[in-house]
């Protein structure tokens, strides 16, 4: 289904301790893909815990500081 077709545009995540290190042997396991358009980022997969069940996530953020110094004259503001 179109959910295998995105499979190969995702990659396996590592989660990370509080100070970033890498954390062996974590029992949850994410795919996901990255992305930014506009002073948006986002970032959203797949994450399969313990138990096996697979469910998904996104994550959106936006600066709102970057996107209001826009000059409209000269860039375009979608």
């Amino acid at each position: 289904g179109r959910a295998d077709a995105l499979r190969p545009l995702l990659r396996e995540f590592t989660m990370r301790d509080a100070r970033g290190r890498p954390l062996r042997n974590h029992p949850v396991e994410v795919q996901a893909k990255t992305g930014t358009l506009y002073f948006v980022s986002a970032l959203a997969g797949y994450f399969t815990p313990p138990g096996g069940r697979e469910m998904t996530f996104a994550v959106l953020t936006a600066s709102d500081s970057l996107r209001g110094r826009i000059d409209p004259f000269r860039d375009t503001r979608p």
